[in-house]
């Protein structure tokens, strides 16, 4: 049996390309050989561990909500959505339905933007042609995630009690009519894995405009006020709540535990890389290197996530 150290990120024994999650940061892999196939793996991540539960246990609720963003690489407003909804559940505040509904619209929004973005990832790291279609794609929504949130990747619009501003219909119309002259592009088949559940093939199998749609249509129906006004400190009752929120490629979950005071006393984020590495030591057994490296561009493992 032979043991090797196979580092993968920056400065490490290989890297995708830098637009691909696993290429921010370093994450060390613990591959035990037999007959040059993985018999087992392990893994060490690196030195970047950012402190993000500590840090938002001494900021308070609202500044919390600009600060847990930053842990979700791939859906920033998922660990904001489930932190706001955690702390109204404990304060028994509904936020209105106008804003609920930009909420998901928001989310579903961001959703979609992940998945192209990494599957552009895919595609330049593999030196595809297809590369530039996905490109565009992701451009334009980006742009639209921007114009409406303030933010192309990490904003500040969800608050406690609805989100920062409101969204003319104007506005969601204009997206409504964009969308519907838009085409997600084919996928080339000869970049997935053989192997028909792989996270990459699932993605493609998945990935449409239709929640975004049908978020926009319920956003176009809502009418009325998209916040509640609160006072200017937050204090959170007593007690625990746990919540979760979809992402692109997973569930994002936050669990906040309050002492009645206007920050967490503990909080504790499950982000969707946790469970997408544990999915990869048991789909790395029996692959030789190459064939490990070919999964790793697949699976959508965000360093930054799991460096928490």
């Amino acid at each position: 049996m032979d043991t090797q150290r196979f580092v993968v990120g920056i400065n490490g024994d290989w890297s995708p390309e830098i637009s691909h999650p696993l290429a921010q940061g370093q994450i060390t892999f613990l591959l035990e050989l037999e007959s040059s196939k993985i018999k087992k793996l392990d893994f060490e991540l690196g030195f970047g561990h950012r402190a993000d539960e500590k840090l938002l246990e001494v900021r308070d609720f609202r500044q919390g909500l600009s600060h847990i963003n930053r842990s979700g690489w791939n859906t920033p407003i998922a660990p904001s959505l489930a932190y706001a909804e955690a702390a109204e559940e404990l304060m028994g505040l509904q936020p209105p339905a106008r804003a609920i509904a930009l909420r998901e619209l928001v989310l579903q929004l961001q959703i979609l933007q992940g998945q192209i973005r990494f599957l552009t990832s895919v595609l330049e790291t593999i030196n595809s042609d297809s590369t530039q279609t996905f490109r565009v794609l992701h451009e334009n929504l980006a742009a639209w995630n921007e114009r409406i949130t303030g933010g192309r990747l990490h904003d500040a619009f969800i608050r406690l009690g609805g989100v920062g501003t409101d969204i003319p219909n104007s506005t969601l119309l204009e997206l409504q009519k964009q969308l519907s002259s838009w085409v997600i592009p084919e996928f080339p088949a000869s970049t997935q894995l053989t192997n028909n559940s792989s996270p990459l093939a699932e993605i493609v199998s998945t990935i449409s405009f239709g929640d975004l749609l049908s978020s926009l249509s319920t956003a176009l129906e809502v009418n009325g006020a998209f916040d509640v006004q609160l006072p200017k400190v937050v204090k959170v009752p007593r007690g625990q709540s746990f919540k979760q929120r979809p992402t692109a490629f997973g569930i994002y979950g936050v669990w906040l535990h309050s002492d009645g005071g206007k920050s967490p006393q503990r909080l504790s984020l499950t982000p969707p890389a946790i469970s997408a590495l544990s999915r990869l030591q048991s789909a790395a057994i029996g692959l030789d290197l190459e064939e490990f490296k070919s999964l790793l561009i697949h699976s959508p493992i965000s360093i930054g996530e799991l460096e928490r």
